[in-house]
């Protein structure tokens, strides 16, 4: 799930592209709904549905500088879940991503810990029932427990 990119290579350099685009030169980065409509717009040649490439570039994300910080990759996620509700690699990742945020130099706050925390259980309960067999899905559950 969070090895190469999914994409043939010809697919990959539209996806980068797309991608800086999207992360231009603002600092921190601010996703709005303009942008990852630009973005959904700039990668609808690719040979993925739109969830997956939204999914991409929250990975892709996960470490950069955001100005809303988990919010904004929340946001990601959940446009990528309401456009294929059935992936479940996207609500999966949504629950990864939560963990990695719950790093006390990352989310000092323990309000928010919690918070975020909770929003990764509802993801992987939402890939799980998407995907109940899938071994990936169990793996990162049992990291909530």
């Amino acid at each position: 799930m969070f090895g190469p990119l999914p994409l043939k290579d010809a697919e990959q350099i539209i996806f980068g592209s797309a991608a800086k685009e999207f992360i231009g030169s603002e600092t921190p980065l601010a996703v709005s709904h303009e942008k990852l409509a630009l973005f959904v717009h700039r990668t609808s040649s690719l040979d993925v549905e739109t969830s997956e490439a939204l999914r991409l570039l929250a990975i892709q994300l996960q470490d950069t500088k955001l100005s809303e910080g988990r919010a904004n990759l929340s946001r990601i996620y959940e446009v990528a879940e309401e456009s294929g509700p059935s992936n479940p690699d996207v609500p999966h990742s949504r629950a990864i991503s939560a963990t990695h945020w719950l790093n006390s130099w990352k989310t000092p706050d323990p309000e928010t810990a919690i918070e975020i925390a909770a929003d990764g259980q509802i993801a992987i309960d939402r890939a799980l029932a998407l995907a109940p067999d899938d071994p990936d899905c169990h793996y990162t559950k049992a990291c909530y427990a």
